[in-house]
């Protein structure tokens, strides 16, 4: 239900302002305005750990796959968040330094690779490359020779007498040693560049390079022991992820509290907010727990307010708020549409999935989400209406005597492949049911905004025609001829037509209006008999679950004629019921949302409104604050 707002004036002193906020936050008791984040306000410090701390986070996580549980669920006392921000700034600086490290450690091992397979050829050299470049005469010139020119290079050399020694053979090619002339060093080497000479800067040496190579393998073991270390360090470091992820959610409700609009004087500061009638005795605690000097004005609000929704609901009502919410946060003034939208969503959603084999694992898997995970948000409503309605799915399973789109043995009681005309004729019977209580909800809602005329015109008038269309559709079923109930039916549709042209013409100002604006209503019966039809969703989604059950059912009997053929059946099994059971949940979700929103909701709803969001934490990775 919605429940009652009132407007607030909370004046503290200044010095307790971020004391207040922060209770206030823990306590989520008033909703406060807020600045847009368009740099009005200087959040670039906090922006920049949140940042860093997501990325240290990310590639922790990368380094700490084996020890992350499945159902990870973070939780920190309410004193441990709000405090220690200049600890774990530093536990952040040192987690980047050893990635730092670990960095330059990789590069360090790629450089040291390339070096040692750079000079590995020319290991059994016997000077060295120190010797060789102080030559006065003569240039030395160590390099390759892709093997596919080897034969044109070796025929340019005997040619011109060119002067080369051999080395080892490796995936570059043939690697040599060439000796050059002073005087003729750059002519020549061009012209060894034509015939595929690759030269090589080898760095000079006073040493031979076998013993450079074993100082590089050395160096190579070495940094590959401290690499070692390092993951080994970080894939352990479960508590820095920890520090790291509260520390990303305190700077992002300090940015929360940065964004407050609020005014202040030479002492004071002085929040405009809304809060529940409900909570004023507990809000004057919280502020009493601050300061003693403080002041609260409580004030009703008024028609010019734009007063924010406050919805309150039960446990099962308030996961379905999100569908609505979707479409449009429903009005202060309104009736809230959803006790009865969640019971119909609940219902067609179980009906469409009605399977009892699909409806257990949706109440397996998503109850095992519940449980262990916790989520929060969209995704936790989420996950807590598929639970909710795994129930009505398996009760339709066995309606529909369906399990893994195979029978259960005994004659349905609704049989969608066998009678689709049955289920079609049910399904445009919760679509007559489903329409008149969103035309009783538009009664209520008129009456409450005294627009009672609205009511009996737009409500009333079309629930009657639908009970009366709806009995001598009972009628003609029984086949009987004459009868009271045919009768009865066809004075309640007149009954109807008759409100309808009445108080629509009540609420025209002209006496033409008057007379005849109540004819205008009539047109509206084609878009009550197309909303009729649109049930029939029902029929065609509870036949695509059921025959692709069945037919991956055919499929997996067809190959089970040997024992490979058995395995590959479990394969079908289970490959094609998850599928179903994929595709199943996406179109319940899409569809059944779908008759909410046009057909339910376009009889009386009208939205607009926003909803009350008290200022609290918002976190992002830690699950639950302790208080």
């Amino acid at each position: 239900m919605i429940k009652k707002v009132r407007k607030v004036k909370i004046i503290v002193p200044k010095e307790k302002k971020e004391e207040l906020l922060i209770n206030l936050q823990r306590e989520e008791l008033v909703m406060l305005p807020m600045h847009e984040n368009n740099g009005f306000v200087d959040v670039s410090y906090e922006e920049e750990i949140i940042s860093r701390s997501t990325n240290a986070i990310k590639k922790l996580s990368a380094h700490n796959k084996k020890n992350r549980k499945f159902f990870q669920y973070d939780t920190v006392k309410f004193d441990e968040f709000i405090s220690n921000s200049e600890s774990r700034v530093a536990v952040l600086e040192e987690i980047e330094n050893k990635f730092d490290r670990l960095n330059f450690l990789e590069s360090e091992i790629k450089e040291n690779e390339r070096l040692i397979k750079e000079v590995s050829a020319f290991k059994n050299l016997k000077y060295t490359t120190k010797q060789l470049s102080e030559s006065k005469y003569v240039t030395f010139l160590f390099g390759y020779v892709p093997l596919q020119r080897w034969d044109f290079f070796q025929s340019y050399c005997q040619k011109d007498n060119c002067l080369y020694f051999e080395f080892e053979e490796n995936e570059l090619g043939k690697n040599i040693l060439v000796v050059l002339d002073n005087d003729l060093v750059e002519k020549q080497q061009n012209q060894l560049k034509r015939f595929g000479f690759v030269n090589l800067e080898l760095p000079i040496l006073d040493r031979s390079i076998k013993d450079y190579m074993e100082s590089l393998t050395e160096f190579h073991e070495t940094t590959l022991t401290n690499i070692t270390n390092i993951k080994k360090e970080l894939s352990e470091d479960n508590k820095s992820e920890l520090e790291l992820k509260i520390l990303a959610d305190q700077m992002q409700t300090q940015i929360t509290r940065k964004l407050i609009k609020y005014k202040e004087d030479s002492k004071d500061v002085i929040f405009d907010a809304w809060i529940s009638a409900e909570k004023e005795e507990q809000l004057q605690a919280v502020v009493k727990e601050v300061t003693l000097e403080y002041q609260l004005e409580f004030e009703e609000p008024t028609s010019f307010d734009n007063t924010p929704t406050l919805l309150k609901n039960n446990k099962f009502v308030q996961p379905f708020e999100s569908i609505t919410n979707m479409y449009a946060a429903p009005s202060y003034t309104e009736v809230d549409p959803n006790p009865l939208m969640s019971i119909w969503y609940w219902i067609i959603f179980g009906l469409v999935m009605g399977d009892v084999g699909y409806g257990s694992l949706m109440f397996i898997l998503f109850g095992l989400i519940l449980k262990f995970k916790k989520p929060k948000g969209d995704f936790g409503d989420l996950v807590k209406i598929m639970f909710l309605s795994s129930i009505p799915a398996i009760l339709a399973g066995f309606v529909f005597s369906s399990a893994f789109g195979a029978s259960l043995g005994y004659k349905p009681l609704l049989d969608p492949l066998d009678d689709p005309i049955k289920m079609l004729i049910f399904s445009l019977g919760i679509g007559v049911l489903h329409l008149s209580s969103g035309l009783i909800m538009k009664i209520i809602n008129s009456f409450k905004q005294k627009r009672y005329y609205e009511g009996l015109a737009s409500g009333l008038s079309w629930l009657l025609i639908l009970l009366g269309g709806s009995l001598f559709a009972i009628n003609m079923g029984l086949k009987l001829t004459t009868s009271a109930l045919k009768i009865t039916s066809i004075v309640i549709v007149i009954l109807g037509f008759a409100t309808m042209y009445i108080f629509t013409g009540l609420q025209k100002k002209s006496i033409f209006g008057k007379l005849f604006g109540g004819l205008s209503g009539i047109t509206d019966i084609t878009n009550y008999l197309s909303d009729i039809l649109s049930y029939s969703r029902i029929l065609a989604l509870v036949l695509s679950t059921s025959i692709i059950g069945f037919t991956m059912n055919l499929l997996a009997g067809l190959i089970q004629g040997s024992v490979i053929g058995f395995i590959l059946s479990i394969f079908v099994y289970i490959i094609g019921h998850i599928f179903n059971l994929a595709m199943g949940l996406l179109s319940a979700y899409v569809h059944t949302g779908r008759l909410q929103y046009l057909e339910f909701y376009g009889k009386f709803y009208e939205g607009g409104g926003y909803l009350f969001e008290p200022l609290k934490f918002e976190t992002k990775y830690i699950n639950e604050i302790v208080k």
